[in-house]
């Protein structure tokens, strides 16, 4: 490996944006960390959140739930020691951006009371692949070395480790303590703690064993013991891939030298600004006070009329020249490797999009940015489910039968739904590990971006717009799609009950097909066939309008009713004074002559064109 890891200093150097060593000693230890933001950032534009997994054990509905359940309580939610598994995963992009790859130990723990199966990252100069091997991911065979402490082995002893299974031999690890027995140091001190008062101990890691061993005081195996599930340990997350080198290409592979080249020329810019500052003097003759020359207010004196005082010129071309030079630089590694956020500099000093402030130049960053993200985005995606579905299958495979599972409300609800007789009220399952031995898992399109949702929401929202725009396209898409899309856009909206919304969506039941257009009534009814009221809905649908012209018997109608309406309320009053039903009969008289009179002035009336 180490062919491969040579320049890795130089790698680490410049990922945590550390100056040269060699510099000259006046130049300032300073650096531009560009490339070392780079480094931080472009994991966390990747990794915005936890991903979202699809697992098929290949038996059930209800197993798929409770497999989901292990995979994300008990080793991403569950994930404690020393860090949470989402800062694990930036890490890793981290490491991956700096040195081209990082690889990912799944050991089988028990963490809590909790089994599950770890996500560790790997130390690049603690790991060691097959002989000529092409990447991480083929290796047939790993080797890692871990460095432990007096108290971690005595552990293994005293059977207190987290290591689910023991199988240690412990006459070889004692012989190893005892060997290496020094005066007792305190562990939390690091001045009295070096590489000689750890213990190097090493795993060779196979699809079908593992071997934990020592070389201290001759190769003494630890520990032999058999891979049950056959799935691989260790898996490499890739930040790029040319099938050159095992480890991959980072960032620093990219733009270390341009890095270099700005760092240095950062610090002598520095230097030649303080010298232009406070230039050196050269003095001639005998002075008094020369070691303050460039005190404030300070008084120079001198007994020698030959005395001479005057400051060595100094040129600031370069100090000048220095800003347009640097802004050329930070294009230049913006350029090679894309970052949009970079707001130092103007697009006047370059000429170029690298830098451009104008809406189509920051499109242009963002869309070269984006497809850089997104390379790396695809093999953190094939990682993560590699990842997931080894781990899935490894802790399946360390038990034998039947195990039971304690699952939280939710998933327990998830279960109920599928067979709620499996789940007890308290929501404890019974898993048969020996029937989902082949599980097979996928992680979800951009579910690690929310920028990627938002994205795709804006999309689907630009779908349902055209449906709402256009018959055509709504009927090409149809109900059923459009159902789809909504359902695909609550569940990427980040909202906290976006489950039973989706859940109340599923139960509205689908609207009703629309029958055939109706024919107008024209083209099912002749005119003069159709009664008075149809026939004024047949004039309003040719769009003709009444005459504006009144016939004389509905003025005369009118006034008429104008008079019944009179005697009526009189009647009325009438009746207030009378109980009997006189009033009664003469109101149901006037009622039945309007109506005769209102029938024959509708006969007279006649349509107008």
């Amino acid at each position: 490996m180490e062919e491969h890891t040579s320049d890795f200093s130089r790698n680490q150097r410049l990922k945590d944006g550390k100056p040269k060593e060699n510099i000259p000693p006046n130049y300032p230890r300073v650096t531009d960390k560009t490339l070392s933001k780079m480094i931080n950032d472009t994991p966390k534009r990747v990794f915005q959140k936890t991903p979202d997994f699809e697992v098929d054990t290949g038996a059930t509905a209800f197993e798929d739930v409770v497999a989901e359940y292990i995979l994300n309580e008990e080793f991403i939610n569950g994930e404690d020691n020393g860090y949470s598994f989402y800062q694990k995963l930036i890490n890793t992009g981290r490491d991956a951006g700096g040195f081209g790859s990082c690889a990912i130990y799944s050991p089988f723990e028990l963490v809590n009371g909790s089994y599950r199966v770890g996500f560790v990252p790997v130390y690049w100069g603690d790991l060691f692949l097959e002989a000529y091997t092409t990447s991480i991911n083929v290796s047939n065979f790993h080797i890692i070395r871990q460095w432990k402490t007096e108290q971690d082995m005595n552990n293994i002893l005293d059977d207190t480790d987290d290591d689910t299974d023991d199988g240690w031999d412990r006459d070889e690890v004692k012989a190893v303590v005892d060997a290496h027995a020094t005066t007792p140091k305190d562990y939390t001190n690091v001045d009295q703690i070096g590489s000689s008062d750890l213990y190097e101990v090493y795993t060779y890691i196979s699809k079908d064993e593992f071997i934990t061993f020592s070389t201290a005081g001759g190769d003494r195996i630890f520990r032999q013991r058999d891979n049950k599930s056959k799935r691989k340990r260790v898996v490499g997350l890739y930040y790029d891939f040319d099938g050159d080198k095992p480890l991959g290409r980072s960032m620093v592979d990219i733009g270390g030298d341009l890095q270099d080249l700005i760092d240095s020329d950062m610090q002598a810019y520095q230097f030649n600004r303080a010298l232009s500052l406070q230039p050196p003097v050269v003095v001639s003759g005998d002075l008094d006070g020369g070691d303050g020359i460039y005190m404030p207010n300070n008084v120079l004196v001198s007994d020698d009329p030959a005395t001479s005082v005057k400051e060595l010129t100094i040129s600031t071309t370069a100090i000048e020249k220095y800003p347009e030079l640097y802004a050329l630089q930070k294009s230049q590694l913006n350029a090679l490797i894309p970052n949009a956020s970079d707001t130092t500099i103007s697009s006047e000093a370059t000429g170029g999009f690298a830098s451009s402030k104008t809406s189509t130049g920051i499109k242009q960053n963002q869309a070269t940015q984006n497809l850089s993200d997104n390379f790396f985005f695809k093999n953190a995606e094939a990682f993560l489910g590699t990842w997931a579905e080894n781990g899935l299958n490894i802790y399946m495979g360390e038990f034998d039968g039947i195990i039971e599972i304690q699952l939280n409300n939710v998933y327990a609800q998830k279960a109920r739904a599928i067979d709620p007789d499996k789940v007890s009220p308290t929501g404890l399952v019974q898993l048969d590990c020996s029937v989902v031995t082949k599980i097979k898992v996928k992680v979800s399109a951009g579910s690690t971006r929310d920028v990627a949702r938002e994205e795709d929401n804006a999309r689907l929202a630009a779908i349902i717009n055209m449906e709402g725009q256009s018959k055509e396209v709504a009927a090409m898409i149809g109900p059923n799609a459009t159902k789809e899309i909504v359902k695909s856009m609550i569940k990427t909206s980040g909202v906290s009950n976006s489950g039973d919304i989706i859940e109340a969506i599923d139960k509205t039941p689908a609207p009703e097909p629309e029958g055939p257009p109706q024919k107008p009534i024209s083209e099912t009814l002749s005119y003069k066939d159709a009664p008075e009221d149809i026939r004024r809905q047949m004039e309003a649908d040719a769009g003709m309008t009444p005459s504006a012209e009144v016939p004389d018997s509905q003025i005369k109608n009118a006034q008429k009713d104008r008079e019944i309406a009179i005697a009526e309320e009189k009647l009325r009053l009438e009746a207030e004074k009378h109980e009997d039903g006189t009033t009664l009969d003469l109101l149901k008289s006037a009622e039945s002559a309007k109506l005769a009179r209102r029938t024959a002035a509708s006969k007279e009336a006649k349509p107008v064109a």
